[in-house]
């Protein structure tokens, strides 16, 4: 399995030029906000025998949400998770979301959250977070958004 280990300033260009979808300004800004102690941000990546690093996903845990629920208990929330289509279903996904974990418990936090955009293809992934222990917030699907929110107690 790939290292799972905080974001450092020799990724933003590997990440954006790996991670298509995203821009260099993306991670740029991902690594600053890191820098600054606003979220944190963990990628997936192993170095070849030439010593050239290859990344396989990233996640980012943001301490001050944008889910209003989540700001006013002081819940972080992991945001932003993406794992390339060829290394899905080899537990990158749960070991980046443990990372997020690891560290929302280090650093006092008794639950995590994270979020769901209520679509069809979206169903395995809201199933895929219960199984490891995410349940609804309680207050249901965002209406200006349409997503689903769940916590989790960190043990």
């Amino acid at each position: 399995m790939p290292l799972i280990r905080k974001i450092q300033s020799r990724d933003v260009q590997s990440l954006a030029d790996r991670f298509s979808h995203q821009d260099y300004n993306y991670f740029e800004t991902f690594y600053l906000e890191h820098l600054q102690a606003q979220r944190q941000v963990f990628v997936s990546v192993e170095k070849d025998k030439a010593g050239k690093r290859h990344y396989y996903g990233y996640v980012s845990l943001s301490h001050e949400s944008a889910y209003t629920q989540f700001w006013r208990r002081n819940i972080p929330e992991i945001t932003d998770l993406y794992v390339l289509a060829s290394h899905r279903k080899q537990g990158i996904g749960k070991a980046l979301i443990a990372a997020c974990e690891s560290s929302a418990k280090e650093g006092g936090y008794s639950q995590i959250g994270i979020s769901v955009i209520q679509t069809e293809e979206n169903k395995f992934i809201q199933r895929i977070y219960e199984k490891l222990g995410y349940v609804g917030d309680g207050f249901g699907a965002s209406v200006d958004n349409n997503q689903v929110h769940l916590v989790k107690q960190l043990t």
